[in-house]
């Protein structure tokens, strides 16, 4: 970077200036570009070989141009890391744990028998077994609350199957309470 230039090199309509400051630095790379940053007063000049920017520094650092006073020249150096060391590494396996591992249970517990899930044939043998006719309703669930909802077993048998006493579940939706 250069700084401490005057403000009149960063218009565009002045390339006499910038030509000039060009043709000091293209001294130290032919193939150097220029990038003007008027908003923090400084221009990038990038060189495109190893060599030329540390060169460039140490001689016009802090020299004279033209009647503007001294320039100031910084570099950056920049550091190339190989393709494989741009990315973290993954850990020894000693220490690869991504989870915790599992505690352990408190000394005299037991797994509790679970008893086997109810098919779904047993449950229709219950739903009929509780309602006989049609149109018998059973409160499953009565909230204490009122405004909550109640949840209600209503038995409908289909027209075509009254013969077989085939049974029919309808569902109603239950609108949700407002607390």
């Amino acid at each position: 970077f250069v700084s401490r230039l005057p403000a009149q090199i960063f218009s565009e309509d002045n390339l006499e200036l910038r030509n000039h400051l060009e043709a000091i630095f293209k001294r130290y790379g032919e193939s150097s570009t220029f990038h003007y940053l008027p908003s923090v007063s400084k221009v990038c000049v990038v060189f495109h070989r190893p060599g030329e920017a540390p060169l460039a520094r140490e001689e016009l650092d802090k020299i004279e141009f033209l009647d503007y006073g001294c320039i100031k020249v910084e570099s950056l150096s920049l550091i190339s890391t190989p393709w494989d060391q741009r990315f973290l590494k993954v850990p020894k396996s000693e220490r690869r744990f991504l989870l915790s591992p599992p505690s352990s249970p408190p000394v005299g517990w037991e797994p509790i028998e679970e008893s086997p899930p109810v098919s779904v044939g047993a449950l229709e043998s219950a739903l009929f077994d509780l309602a006989h006719t049609p149109g018998d309703n059973f409160d499953l669930y009565q909230p204490e609350n009122p405004s909550f909802p109640t949840i209600r077993l209503e038995t409908v048998f289909l027209e075509s199957d009254q013969s077989d006493y085939s049974l029919s579940v309808s569902a109603v939706r239950t609108s949700r309470p407002s607390y």
